[in-house]
């Protein structure tokens, strides 16, 4: 075709400068070196997460008795649609608890919860020995709640991962 101005020539063409709000989000400012983030948001972030975690007892041990009562309502639920939502609560206070426990220093807490969220997800919670795992897991958390256990190189940590490893063996 040697029309150049034919209908799929556009005889203007425009170009918009489009503002990268997301960069603007995770970063603090739309413009300056690709991966740098503004200090100003960092320091705001880093005074954000030591507001969260000074009262982090307190959030943990509300989260963990959600996740008891949770538990608890569903164990002896039948297969049915209310369970399964049941399973999917569960799994959602089991997340919240791995991020707040991993973000305030907590990296057994962490562990267990992470565990727990990912074997809900991954298994038909029908069967008593998926009961027991899941039981087994609920136990630890509390366990490392309850005596303010932080780090995963303790001797009680080995000892409540081992228990929960033994549980997992005996019944998958």
């Amino acid at each position: 075709m040697s029309n150049s101005e034919g209908p799929s020539s556009p005889k203007n063409v425009s170009i918009f400068h489009r503002i990268n709000r997301l960069r603007i989000k995770a970063a603090g400012k739309a413009e300056g070196p690709p991966g740098q983030i503004d200090p100003e948001a960092i320091r705001k972030a880093d005074e954000f997460i030591g507001k969260v975690c000074a009262d982090c007892r307190t959030v943990l041990g509300a989260s963990i008795e959600n996740l008891v009562t949770g538990w608890e309502r569903m164990r002896e639920l039948p297969d049915t649609e209310e369970r399964r939502s049941a399973a999917q609560a569960l799994f959602h206070v089991a997340h919240e608890i791995k991020d707040i426990s991993g973000m305030c220093g907590y990296a057994l807490l962490s562990h267990f919860s992470e565990s727990l969220r990912d074997y809900v997800v991954e298994t038909d919670l029908d069967m008593e020995a998926r009961r027991v795992i899941v039981q087994a897991h609920v136990d630890a958390i509390q366990a490392v709640y309850r005596l303010d256990i932080k780090a995963e190189s303790v001797p009680e940590a080995e000892a409540l991962k081992q228990a929960v490893q033994q549980a997992i063996k005996k019944y998958r």
